[in-house]
């Protein structure tokens, strides 16, 4: 066991967690300004402020590849009536979410996790770079995972089965981790949980149906299912990269296709992307066979995503923002909650090696083995790619130890 220095207890005091949530959203309003070219030059936002002009003023079928909820929240941001540029609202939503969620941490569960929750929020901004988490909407399903978790370990099961759904709308990942947490909470808990389900499913169908209509909604939901079932295997997925490895050792470069907004690889072999899904189904059923009781809820969220990412034919770098808030938040309880393990350091080291690889590799190296296929960028790749894997190993295996920053206490 490691011995944690006595200086870190000091966020322990209330006094002082509400100093620094103060002086951490100062830095967070700072940021919105430095953040603000990265978020004007993101295609991203672009595609999100199209889609809120779709809605408003089109009457041809809603083409969105994001769920409804998501669609109906850039609507929201865009409307017709309001002057302000679509980057500034989203840049002043972002903000506007973190600071409420941070309020929200700290009222119903502690300050010093409302102080660690806004923390982790603007490190993984840090760790991965203002273009990946500003100019993207994943970061408020990394805020809402987190949030999930912190309203589960605080014993607010109605809140933390609302705010999974909410985050399973905007993405639908999510969604498989319901089960996980069902399994997590006393029995005596599972109808406010279920409650709080029901409530998020409520939101994420109202919602669109007010925005989007009923037939807006069946379109954008068409839209999305065909749209994702013809994408290939994307540049960054753990399969193409053995691939491009594969052939740059022996001299040759694989072929990029840029379709569906991303770069697909169309040398992968068929047969692993299959190869994926299916061990991928297969390492998730025994993740809950052999998990599902365990009493550490934030290591098999954080051992489920990312096995799902390593396995997945689909890997963008603002999907790390999934899981690191989460990550960053746990092992900040955790090291000031005493003593802590070997393992949780080493889990938050490798975890913020995944960001950091994944901040260094996106943008030059990947327009790099788009063009040339040089040999470094292609070992980054697989190195970040290959520490999800191994996070995801850590993870699973730490979940037999207790946590010391007492999870699931109420």
């Amino acid at each position: 066991m490691l011995y944690t220095s006595p200086l870190m207890s000091v966020l322990k005091g209330t006094k002082i967690a509400w100093i620094l949530i103060i002086a951490l959203a100062v830095v967070l309003i700072v940021m919105s300004r430095f953040a603000r070219p990265f978020v004007y030059v993101s295609g991203d936002i672009d595609i999100y402020q199209s889609i809120g002009e779709y809605v408003w003023g089109s009457t041809d079928t809603l083409k969105s590849e994001y769920p409804s909820l998501a669609s109906a929240l850039f609507a929201l941001l865009h409307p017709p009536a309001f002057g302000a540029p679509f980057p500034d609202a989203w840049s002043a939503f972002l903000v506007l979410v973190c600071l409420t969620a941070t309020a929200w941490a700290a009222w119903a569960c502690s300050a010093r996790e409302g102080c660690f929750f806004l923390l982790s929020i603007i490190a993984t901004m840090l760790l991965l770079g203002l273009d990946v988490t500003w100019g993207r909407f994943d970061v408020l399903v990394g805020t809402l995972l987190l949030l999930t978790w912190l309203a589960h370990r605080r014993g607010k099961f109605a809140t933390c089965g609302f705010f999974l759904i909410v985050a399973a709308g905007m993405k639908l990942i999510p969604l498989v981790l319901l089960p996980f947490l069902y399994a997590a909470t006393p029995k005596a808990s599972l109808r406010p949980l279920m409650t709080g389900v029901f409530a998020g499913v409520l939101l994420v169908a109202g919602l669109p149906l007010l925005v989007l209509g009923p037939v807006g909604t069946f379109e954008n939901s068409l839209y999305m299912v065909l749209y994702h079932a013809q994408r290939g295997v994307q540049l960054e997925s753990t399969w193409s990269g053995l691939t491009i490895l594969w052939e740059v050792l022996h001299g040759r470069r694989a072929t990029m296709l840029f379709a569906f907004r991303s770069h697909v690889n169309i040398e992968v072999p068929a047969v692993l992307p299959l190869l994926g899904m299916v061990l991928g189904t297969l390492g998730l059923l025994g993740i809950f066979w052999k998990r599902r009781n365990s009493g550490n809820t934030a290591l098999v969220f954080l051992c489920i995503l990312c096995w799902l990412l390593f396995f997945s034919p689909v890997l963008s770098p603002q999907y790390i923002t999934w899981f690191l808030p989460l990550l960053l938040a746990w092992g900040a309880l955790e090291l000031t909650g005493g003593k802590t393990s070997l393992s949780t350091v080493l889990i938050l080291c490798v975890g913020c090696a995944v960001a950091l690889l994944t901040n260094w590799f996106y943008l030059p190296l990947y327009l790099n083995l788009v063009d040339k296929q040089d040999l470094l960028p292609t070992l980054v790749l697989n190195l970040r790619n290959a520490l999800l894997f191994v996070f995801a190993w850590l993870c699973y295996r730490a979940t037999k130890t207790p946590s010391p920053s007492g999870e699931g206490e109420g």
